[in-house]
């Protein structure tokens, strides 16, 4: 078990079902992953904002699935910061 995929059961399918689809070699990479590098923290941001941007309405109001990935974007950064030096 990934503690990086299920780091959130709240958030767990919602993460490894968007990285399935835009990212499948980061979602494979952090499959046997406890602690992220630097690199995959700044890949799955990227990944989860760009999602979060598709999810906006011409209001820039995010939809239901947007606020979730909100939530996911909070969780995972606070869980896994990225600190560059």
């Amino acid at each position: 078990m990934s503690k990086v995929l299920d780091f959130s059961e709240q958030h767990s399918e919602l993460f490894r079902q968007v990285l399935k689809e835009k990212d499948p070699d980061l979602l494979k990479s952090l499959e046997d992953c406890d602690d992220p590098t630097i690199d995959q923290r700044i890949r799955v941001e990227s990944v989860l904002s760009d999602e979060y941007i598709e999810s906006l309405n011409e209001d820039d109001e995010p939809n239901a699935i947007g606020n979730e990935l909100y939530r996911l974007i909070v969780a995972f950064l606070t869980r896994w910061p990225i600190e560059l030096e």
